[in-house]
């Protein structure tokens, strides 16, 4: 692909400022999607003694942020988010345990897999002996029903705009469908943004 001037792109040059962690950035997102999280979850649990509509509202609200979780657990599941792997791995295991993904699993054999998932019924299990499991249910279900609703979402705007391309596996450039990808949409928090 050539740039406007016919210069070729030298594709790893352009994105190699993006391929370091970056740790004030990494905490900054950490904390500008967790503790929303943490603290739309307090108010849905108060909200359910005034009306649950209001507790659905934050619902969706609390969604868009554990959208963000998973995209934590994603990168973290990569070992791109930190440079250390404990700290990719404890991360990971935290957002996974938010967004019901066994991290272990994307990394070791199945038993691993199977200690992370008593590690989920274990947090299940603590946080409705604390709120009920009544109110438990009330706010996780809407919480994880919009939270899949997003990411079908954005999965489906991926692919849905005006110039997608389509290639055979043999004419198949990763980085150049990425950056084409790129270039249409980025979201943050629900928000388009057209770069191109």
């Amino acid at each position: 692909m050539d740039t406007p001037n016919n210069d070729p792109v030298d594709w790893r040059k352009t994105i190699s400022k993006y391929t370091k962690p970056n740790p004030a950035k990494i905490w900054w997102q950490i904390a500008n999607s967790f503790i929303p999280y943490f603290g739309l979850w307090v108010l849905m649990v108060y909200s359910l003694d005034y009306s649950y509509w209001i507790t659905l509202g934050l619902s969706i609200l609390a969604a868009a942020f554990l959208s963000h979780i998973f995209i934590i657990l994603h990168d973290c599941g990569h070992g791109a988010y930190f440079k250390s792997p404990l700290l990719n791995r404890i991360i990971g295991i935290i957002a996974g345990g938010l967004v019901f993904t066994p991290y272990h699993k994307w990394h070791y054999q199945h038993m691993v897999h199977h200690q992370t998932t008593l590690g989920l019924i274990a947090m299940i299990s603590i946080v409705s002996f604390l709120i009920g499991f009544k109110a438990y249910l009330l706010i996780q279900v809407p919480v994880l029903y919009f939270g899949s609703v997003f990411g079908v979402w954005l999965f489906y705007l991926q692919h849905q705009f005006k110039d997608v391309v389509w290639e055979r596996t043999e004419n198949w450039d990763y980085k150049l469908m990425a950056m084409k990808a790129l270039n249409r949409y980025i979201f943050v928090y629900g928000m388009k943004r057209s770069i191109s």
